[in-house]
């Protein structure tokens, strides 16, 4: 029975979610198109040196993999997807496949929350969850459905930048056609701005990964953050909080006193790891494109400061740099095309290649890690 009521969930969520796919819409809807064409029209050796468009494949290699498997398939729907082009290309065809594919993905991270046990015990997500809807009630059904409601129609993935709204404009558009064209503009200009990410994916790796750390699966859920990490790269500041959970509870033993390192299970898990990477990263650098792969990963010459969302250090720095010089005899202009390099006038210009910026990014590692095991070790 509770599984039937968390089916009739994530079947609303489906459903719902399909009333949208018009609105699904944006610049990185045509990023995604054109790595599934990188991927279909192009040789395995030429995937991070292809430029014909200027949304270049910056994603990990098993990410590109799995654009290349949709290629596939979706050059059955409109083989114009898989073309190659500088110009957007978005048929109608090609928004329902990438839409869909979208939501498809997102089972993955459905399937990591909906599992149970047979006595209804909650997994390591529900768990969490249960913790903080513990005064909903008492039996623990109540709170997996909750959770399940909360993932299965979660905000982030779901109403990202404004999806809802757009839907609504584009329905005020549709009913006054013709009568109101603000209306008709405004829909056409905020729907660029709706994205199109393949997040529920993504998180499903990695919930897939906590669920088996929870279990006490520590090679498989090292495995699983490994084939995460190439997925999607960014996914990387977590990697000092699973190093240390694996050194405490998977190559320590508890059961002496003191403690006693295992270097044999810290040997395997290595092996686990290095062959993830090795069959992601193995290829390119037999061609030689090694550093190519990581150019475009992380492209260090910009992305400090994006025009519409940067809310970290390097907003506030360079705002209040553009205050200072626009008090001054000179005015400093931030505003470009669609990226570009701009050079601080007041502050000093951060230069990614000096040895005092490597320092200081090495010093906040170590400090991370040594918080994360002080939070671990107060537990």
């Amino acid at each position: 029975m509770l599984l039937c009521h968390g089916l009739e969930i994530i079947l609303a969520g489906v459903a719902f979610k399909s009333l949208f796919f018009n609105a699904y819409h944006s610049t990185d809807f045509e990023v995604h198109r054109n790595w599934l064409a990188v991927t279909y029209s192009t040789n395995l050796s030429e995937w991070y040196t292809e430029a014909t468009s200027k949304w270049t494949l910056d994603y990990p290699p098993f990410f590109a993999y799995f654009e290349w498997i949709l290629a596939h398939i979706g050059r059955h729907v409109d083989p114009l997807m898989v073309v190659l082009s500088v110009e957007p290309y978005a048929s109608p065809g090609t928004i329902y496949f990438q839409g869909i594919t979208v939501v498809v993905s997102e089972f993955l991270l459905l399937y990591s929350i909906c599992t149970y046990d047979s006595d209804f015990t909650l997994n390591c997500v529900c768990r969490l969850v249960s913790r903080m809807l513990e005064p909903l009630g008492p039996k623990a059904r109540n709170q997996y459905l909750v959770a399940v409601s909360l993932f299965t129609f979660n905000f982030g993935l779901f109403i990202v930048d404004r999806i809802l709204l757009v839907a609504i404009c584009c329905t005020l558009s549709r009913c006054h056609r013709g009568r109101s064209q603000r209306v008709n503009a405004f829909t056409r200009t905020s729907t660029q701005d709706v994205h199109f990410q393949y997040n529920g994916f993504l998180f499903g790796v990695l919930f897939l990964s906590i669920l088996k750390v929870f279990q006490g699966s520590f090679l498989w859920g090292g495995f699983w953050f490994a084939v995460l990490l190439n997925l999607k790269h960014t996914f990387l500041y977590l990697a000092p909080v699973y190093f240390l959970i694996i050194l405490l509870h998977y190559c320590l033993t508890k059961d002496n006193q003191p403690p006693r390192f295992l270097f044999r299970r810290l040997f395997v898990m290595s092996v686990v790891v290095c062959g993830v990477f090795t069959a992601s990263l193995g290829p390119f650098l037999y061609w030689g494109k090694l550093p190519d792969l990581l150019a475009r990963l992380f492209p260090f010459q910009r992305g400090l400061c994006h025009s519409y969302w940067a809310p970290n250090f390097w907003a506030l720095y360079n705002a209040i740099d553009k205050a200072i010089s626009s008090s001054g005899s000179f005015l400093l202009s931030m505003t470009s095309s669609v990226f570009a390099q701009v050079r601080t006038d007041f502050f000093r210009k951060i230069d990614f290649t000096c040895k005092k910026w490597r320092i200081a990014n090495l010093i906040l590692e170590i400090l991370s890690i040594v918080f994360c095991g002080l939070a671990l070790s107060s537990r």
